[in-house]
């Protein structure tokens, strides 16, 4: 069996979750964010071990506070100084051999939302207040990025 891993970066809590081919959450886990970057990314890796559980990983998703490159996948949360220009997702596709893709929490949620609540119209808004607050925009099921 193969696997895909989702994960939450934080400011106070990292979550994983791994999920069958047809989403279905197999296991997840939730552990307080630490303070020092190499814990921070030994915690993730450890916890994506665990929610994997031994199946081969098919790819990682990861959401985070902004601003980051998600192209390049180099992140650089506001509220996480220990992870400013980090590069996430060359660190983490060297380390699990897998697709690794990164993006603003707030766009994760949006498109999660959008799919899953089966949401028929053509602009949708998604805002958070937590640690830090933003939105995710999506036109026509698409994030909409920059002013183009």
């Amino acid at each position: 069996m193969s696997v895909y891993v989702g994960l939450d970066i934080g400011g106070t809590k990292l979550m994983a979750a791994a999920s069958d081919d047809e989403g279905n959450i197999l296991r997840k886990i939730r552990n307080p964010t630490p303070l020092d970057l190499h814990q921070g990314l030994s915690a993730l890796n450890d916890m994506i071990s665990e929610v994997a559980n031994g199946n081969k990983i098919t790819a990682i998703g990861a959401a985070i506070g902004g601003p980051l490159d998600w192209k390049r996948g180099v992140v650089s949360p506001l509220h996480q100084p220990q992870w400013r220009n980090v590069p996430l997702k060359a660190i983490m596709e060297k380390q699990w051999g897998c697709p690794f893709y990164v993006d603003v929490d707030t766009n994760v949620a949006a498109v999660g939302e959008y799919k899953f609540a089966r949401v028929s119209v053509s602009r949708f808004l998604y805002i958070t207040v937590s640690t830090g607050m933003g939105g995710g925009f999506l036109i026509d099921g698409k994030i909409y990025r920059g002013m183009n």
